[in-house]
């Protein structure tokens, strides 16, 4: 998937889906670099809810929404997103 000396970076990979099998030598051979990142900086959390505050009007956030969820269903939620039922399910904790 990647040119010589391509770059292949996972991001946010929620589930667990077992080993696959990959070739060292694919690596080394096209000189690649691979990058991993479970989701963000905590520093990036506080520049994201500043831009929805400033711009939710604009945007219309709150219509993306497909499904919204209780804290205890917070499995639920992500089984949900996990499976294509919902598109942007969120979880309120104080509901």
């Amino acid at each position: 998937m990647c040119r010589d000396s391509g770059k292949y970076v996972e991001v946010g990979q929620y589930t667990d889906r077992g080993s696959v099998q990959l070739n060292p030598h694919l690596i080394t051979r096209k000189q690649l670099k691979i990058y991993g990142s479970w989701g963000m900086a905590p520093k990036h959390y506080s520049k994201a809810l500043k831009f929805i505050e400033t711009r939710w009007k604009k945007y219309y956030f709150d219509k993306i929404i497909s499904h919204i969820f209780r804290l205890d269903q917070a499995n639920d939620a992500l089984r949900s997103v996990e499976t294509g039922t919902a598109v942007k399910a969120i979880i309120v904790p104080h509901s």
